[in-house]
């Protein structure tokens, strides 16, 4: 376990850190985009675009999951996810037009969406992030597989997000499980937006300036795409 101490001689720069994983972040919106259009195909309203993210990292988790409980998340691996997110971020600036016309009339809800955005490009200081969530991302990153070790107790907890997070880690990204979970919230803000009954958004916005959301987009904790 003494190998994973210092976590950041897995990251970038970072300035680069940061772009690293706005890139991996919007290729995960392509990529959740692509699959509700062409695969599920549904039939897409304009806030159906925000559950992309959303989409698209739970798709990750569900190949890589089984592969890293049989220990066989090998390098290439994580080399082809990069690969394919890389694609569908180039994919993004072709649908980034419709995503544009989610926020055309609510400019109070993009300016909050903006200032989350912003904060989830923070580094890691929460005190059980950086002593299992990372922990756990690194163990995944060396050794392809979920912890087999018996001490310490608290890493047996790691679970799917944990990969999403050893895939920034993969690109020297310290960002990317934030973003993740800033995917979660678009997916909540587009679930009120379709199922409310007036125009005001004033319920919504009472949801999401809740501190507990300050609390998640702070820390690549994953369970905020979860919960979403």
């Amino acid at each position: 376990m003494n190998s994973y101490i210092g976590y950041e001689k897995y990251l970038f720069h970072p300035f680069l850190s940061t772009l690293i994983g706005i890139i991996l972040f919007l290729g995960l919106f392509g990529l959740g985009y692509f699959v509700i259009k062409f695969f599920l195909k549904i039939n897409l309203n304009k806030y159906f675009i925000l559950h992309s993210p959303l989409v698209g990292s739970n798709l990750i988790i569900l190949f890589l999951f089984p592969l890293t409980s049989f220990q066989l998340l090998k390098g290439f691996v994580f080399f082809l996810v990069t690969i394919i997110l890389l694609f569908f971020f180039l994919y993004f600036f072709v649908i980034s037009k419709n995503l544009y016309k989610v926020f055309e009339r609510e400019k109070s809800l993009l300016l909050i969406v903006t200032l989350y955005f912003l904060l989830c490009l923070a580094p890691i200081t929460h005190a059980d992030s950086l002593d299992y969530h990372v922990l756990s991302a690194i163990n995944i990153l060396i050794n392809g597989s979920f912890s087999n070790e018996l001490l310490p107790l608290h890493i047996k907890a790691e679970g799917a997000g944990e990969i999403l997070i050893a895939i920034g880690f993969y690109l020297g990204s310290e960002q990317f499980g934030n973003l993740v979970q800033f995917g979660g919230l678009l997916s909540i803000i587009a679930t009120f937006m379709h199922t409310r009954k007036t125009e005001n958004n004033l319920f919504l916005f009472s949801v999401i300036c809740t501190p507990c959301f300050v609390f998640f987009l702070t820390s690549p904790k994953p369970q905020l795409m979860q919960i979403a």
